[in-house]
């Protein structure tokens, strides 16, 4: 009967890989979650060892054995009539009428097994690793952790905010003191960058990005406004801070104002936002000749490659071809749009891509002209 009980071993295996398929999925799926939230692959892969390692404790993949698959199979299939066990019995020990039903075992179970499913939470595993899968892109997708970041420059008294009265006579009054201030520059999402926090007024950011500002004084006071040349932004007062947030298009100076309850009025000194231009992709065509003629017998295919960079990252490229036909008042212009010989990998910030173009497939003739250019587009969006 080793025949029949090879089946008990290939359930019993089936029955222990898929409970480490669960493990390996709830493994992953908080592996990836980590990854995406620190982008650090040796703190991930510490999280999958350490999640693998747990969940093998409470799964347990390696108890089935064959008594086990024996016991669950009796209970699922009642053709078998709880007989299973003498698969396990040697041959020699059996009578002959439980030889006979040793017999009637084997041919059911071998019709019936295949349906059976051992015992599993594939399903939940599943939900779970893509649930975690899932927050992890979302939160990386929208610079969630950038909230909790904590890059931030050292305290350095030389960045403290300092305020003067507007009135030489107020400077016999208590000036209120400013005892925290923070600066938080959000990137736009495209540029993936993590958000910057300072204590630095001086403002350097690509345009689009979201700037807040953060003060906190020893005392109430009756308004805490930014001024720019043109506008006057009140601060909004919360928790006993004040903020404020700006997305920032172009670059202007700007101070801080606060009236005290006493009615003085403070200002600070000008401090700088410099936006910054999101630099278009660049393009160096290379491997070929600004004007390249054939012959007609010649092999008519032209080969070049194009390096293409970004500052914060590709999202596609191609070539534009343009084929004239005809001179004078009869020519004629027909335009295609030609693909890389590989697809541009988007987000990337340097991309050396090559091409083929066989001037035949492109049913030229004699006299004929192309033209083409390379465009590439980044993943700023408008």
């Amino acid at each position: 009967m080793i025949e029949a009980k090879n089946i008990l071993v290939k359930f019993k295996q089936r029955w222990q890989f898929l409970l480490y398929v669960e493990v390996l999925l709830y493994a992953l799926g908080s592996a990836i979650l980590v990854f995406f939230l620190s982008a650090n692959i040796l703190l991930s892969l510490l999280v999958f060892v350490l999640v693998c390692a747990i969940t093998s404790f409470i799964i347990k993949p390696w108890l089935p054995n064959i008594t086990a698959s024996s016991s669950y199979i009796d209970n699922n299939i009642e053709s078998l009539e709880y007989s299973t066990s003498l698969l396990l019995q040697p041959q020699d020990k059996l009578s002959s009428l439980a030889m006979l039903q040793q017999q009637k075992v084997v041919q059911r179970l071998s019709n019936n097994v295949k349906t059976l499913n051992p015992p599993h939470h594939l399903l939940r595993s599943g939900i779970v690793a893509t649930a975690l899968i899932l927050i992890g892109f979302l939160t990386y997708q929208f610079n969630v952790t950038d909230y909790f970041s904590t890059n931030k420059n050292p305290i350095n008294k030389e960045n403290i905010i300092s305020f003067s009265p507007t009135d030489s006579t107020d400077l016999e009054a208590s000036i209120p003191q400013l005892i925290n201030q923070l600066l938080t520059v959000q990137y736009p999402n495209y540029t993936k960058l993590h958000a910057l926090k300072t204590q630095q007024m001086d403002v350097k950011a690509v345009e689009g990005s979201r700037i807040n500002w953060e003060l906190e004084f020893n005392e109430p006071l009756e308004t805490v406004s930014i001024e720019n040349m043109e506008n006057s932004f009140i601060m909004e007062l919360k928790d006993g801070k004040y903020y404020y947030t700006l997305n920032i298009w172009n670059s202007s100076f700007y101070n801080f104002k606060f009236t005290d309850t006493s009615g003085n009025t403070y200002f600070s000194d000008l401090y700088a936002i410099e936006a910054t231009k999101d630099q278009a992709p660049s393009i160096e065509v290379k491997g070929i000749e600004q004007f390249t003629q054939f012959e007609f017998t010649d092999d008519k295919t032209v080969k070049f490659s194009s390096n293409i960079t970004d500052d914060y990252g590709l999202s596609e490229a191609y070539i534009v071809a343009t084929v004239s036909k005809g001179s004078g008042e009869s020519v004629k212009f027909r335009e295609e749009q030609l693909p890389f010989n590989y697809e541009i990998i988007q987000g990337s910030k340097v991309q050396n891509l090559s091409k083929s173009i066989n001037l035949d497939a492109m049913k030229m003739e004699p006299g004929d002209e192309l033209y083409f250019y390379v465009q590439a587009s980044d993943l700023k969006t408008p």
